[in-house]
C-alpha cells in the first residue's frame, strides 16, 4: 500500500507492478525510435494503446503519444530527401 485515494480507498500498488510499467514504457520508446515510415508508427501506436489499457498510466501514454508525434514529423512524408541524404553520407563517413 502506498497511500490512500480521494475516497480514503487503499492504493495498493507494488514495486514490482511499477517495474513492469516501466519496462513496458521503455520498450515503447525503443520501438518508437526504431521507426523508420508511417506505418511503423502507426504499429508504435497500437503498441501505446495497448500500454494505455493495461497500465492506465495517462503521462507515461501522452509521453509516447508525443514522441510518436515528434518522430512523425522528423519521419515528415516518408521521403528520402537531399538532408537525408547529406546526413547519411556524413553519417557513413564517420563510421
Amino acid at each position: 500500500m502506498i497511500s490512500y485515494d480521494h475516497n480514503d480507498k487503499k492504493i495498493n500498488f507494488s514495486i514490482d507492478t511499477l517495474d513492469d510499467m516501466l519496462k513496458a514504457k521503455h520498450k515503447a520508446m525503443a520501438i518508437i525510435e526504431s521507426c523508420m515510415t508511417n506505418e511503423q508508427l502507426d504499429g508504435a501506436k497500437k503498441y501505446v494503446a495497448s500500454y494505455m489499457d493495461t497500465t492506465e498510466d495517462l503521462i507515461g501514454t501522452s509521453e509516447l503519444e508525443l514522441e510518436i508525434l515528434s518522430k512523425r514529423k522528423s519521419i515528415g512524408s516518408g521521403v528520402f530527401g537531399k538532408r537525408q541524404w547529406n546526413a547519411l553520407i556524413k553519417h557513413l563517413q564517420n563510421v
